[in-house]
């Protein structure tokens, strides 16, 4: 059984970070997996990335961008410039991918946007081999989206997209649906399987037009818990001259200035405490930001390294995710794998992760007042953060070390073949 990780990149952003784990467990038990991406970052031999074909490659590539202009004609967003969060089924790179994985007898999709063009891949694939699709965001089944934030559409028709900022019924998010949905009806393999990371994506899907009625499975996430495990904590804070009294709260994200990842609130709610000590906030992630509270928010830039983003979760007293609406953020695991228990929002995924009060706490989804008296608890409890970072690490061993999840995946993997 030979297996196919596909993924846009290999170790940038959490997407890629967790397909790449999932690579890496496989390979622990003796599975043969090769990681496919358009954009590798690592030195790992076992992650390629396809070879093209100059001439084949470039009409496809012109195709694409031709088809793009045309779908995206008299939409102004798609002019102003800066990261647009709504993305076709269409993909430059496609044709060389769909080519180079025609040996493979296991393909596992990950996050593909600008990797996969649908047309190239699911109408080519040979008889009898077996796609899987590892979902991280909704943009496998939306018209375009990758996080609908409220906007249901994509359960039945999309169309007056919010993003596209569209009041038409009918518009690119309608198009792209029906043409996903389309795609699929020619799929030649022998199954096409959706596996989540978490109840609440999984339930999404379910829900879509797209992936309506396929089979579907939860399987969580996974990391190292070698490398995300407790540390002593004195010594990582003396290396950023941060004091042994200070309350450090710590918050991830690829880009702390994204809305969808609530730093805004979590700002307000500092804003409303009045705290017995000294706190303070630790920032990883691109972008700056201005804080309102009077809090002292410290921005420490991206933090790739496996190892310093486990100090920095180890020297926290409590990791703070106050997301509007997320899948299954690997800060979660990680952070509870290190001993550091979080406060997260009941957005998406997180509730699957955290057990309020038992390996963290939970606030509404924007609630400034329940996040203000969560913390304040927190505060109040240094010795029940403890105990719920404690519990935490437990279940991350338990339940998300590599070969846990490795195991589970080869399993799906021969139940399909």
């Amino acid at each position: 059984m030979t297996i196919a990780h596909v993924s846009t990149y290999d170790v940038s952003g959490g997407a890629a970070l967790a397909a790449y784990r999932l690579h890496r467990g496989l390979r622990e038990i003796g599975a043969p997996s090769t990681m496919v991406v358009r954009l590798k970052q690592s030195e790992d031999p076992t992650v390629v990335v396809p070879l093209a074909d100059q001439a084949e490659d470039a009409a496809h590539a012109a195709d694409v961008a031709a088809a793009f202009r045309t779908d995206s004609a008299g939409l102004s967003m798609f002019s102003r410039g800066g990261f647009i969060p709504f993305h076709t089924e269409r993909a430059t790179f496609g044709k060389a991918l769909a080519r180079n994985l025609n040996d493979y007898d296991v393909v596992n999709l990950h996050w593909v946007r600008g990797a996969l063009d649908w047309p190239a891949f699911f109408p080519t694939r040979p008889a009898g081999q077996v796609v899987v699709w590892t979902l991280q965001d909704m943009h496998p089944f939306t018209g375009g989206c990758h996080y609908g934030l409220g906007c249901r559409r994509f359960a039945a028709t999309c169309g007056a997209c919010p993003i596209l900022e569209s009041q038409q019924a009918e518009d690119l998010s309608t198009i792209v649906q029906r043409r996903k949905t389309s795609v699929l009806q020619h799929f030649t393999g022998r199954a096409l399987h959706i596996v989540s990371t978490s109840r609440w994506l999984a339930d999404e899907a379910a829900s879509s037009t797209v992936f309506q009625g396929l089979p579907m499975s939860v399987i969580p996430a996974a990391l190292d818990t070698t490398v995300f495990a407790p540390a002593e904590r004195a010594a990582a804070r003396r290396r950023l001259g941060l004091t042994d009294d200070a309350f450090v709260l710590f918050f991830v994200a690829q880009d702390i200035t994204d809305p969808r990842k609530g730093l805004d609130i979590l700002d307000a709610a500092l804003a409303r405490l009045n705290p017995p000590g000294e706190v303070m906030v630790l920032l990883a992630g691109d972008g700056t930001y201005d804080a309102v509270s009077g809090v002292p928010f410290q921005a420490l830039g991206p933090v790739s390294a496996a190892a310093d983003l486990a100090a920095l979760y180890c020297l926290a007293d409590l990791t703070v995710v106050p997301s509007r609406q997320d899948n299954l953020p690997n800060t979660v695991l990680e952070s509870l794998a290190c001993g550091t228990p979080v406060l997260g929002s009941t957005a998406g995924g997180i509730p699957d992760m955290i057990t309020d009060g038992e390996n963290g706490m939970l606030a509404p989804v924007g609630d400034v007042d329940a996040w203000t008296a969560a913390l304040d608890r927190a505060l109040a409890s240094p010795e029940a953060l403890a105990a719920m970072g404690q519990r935490g690490r437990s279940r991350a061993v338990r339940e998300h070390a590599l070969e846990v999840q490795a195991r589970r995946y080869a399993s799906l993997y021969e139940s399909l073949l």
